[in-house]
């Protein structure tokens, strides 16, 4: 969960799993220290403030292929949705992230082997 600022005031035992932080290592840290880096700009410049405008009915799918780093730097294939809560005069952007790399590679290996039964058919 960030603030406007999009800076880390919450996240779960999964987050931690899934990025390799801790939740000390990660509060008060601002959000794109989790995208890696080529994608961080257009996150924050074209959709973060985007995201501060959903209401509070709502909860969208972030869409478009996302990428998460790790705190090794290996980067994954992800899905991302996102939800506002009011906190007071505070808004704040709850993420729900999953990690969807291995769909991806099945995704991937099922595309080859179709176009392989396609070439030997031609």
């Amino acid at each position: 969960m960030t603030n406007e600022k999009s800076e880390i005031v919450l996240l779960n035992v999964q987050a931690e799993r899934l990025f390799g932080y801790s939740t000390e290592g990660l509060l008060g840290q601002r959000i794109d220290i989790l995208i890696p880096e080529e994608a961080a700009a257009s996150f924050f410049t074209a959709r973060f403030p985007e995201y501060l405008k959903i209401t509070m009915s709502q909860m969208i799918d972030i869409g478009a292929e996302l990428f998460g780093r790790h705190k090794d730097g290996a980067g994954f294939s992800a899905e991302a949705y996102v939800s506002p809560i009011e906190n007071g005069n505070e808004k704040l952007l709850a993420f729900a992230v999953r990690d969807v790399s291995t769909r991806k590679n099945i995704e991937a290996q099922q595309q080859q082997s179709q176009n392989m039964d396609l070439s030997a058919t031609t």
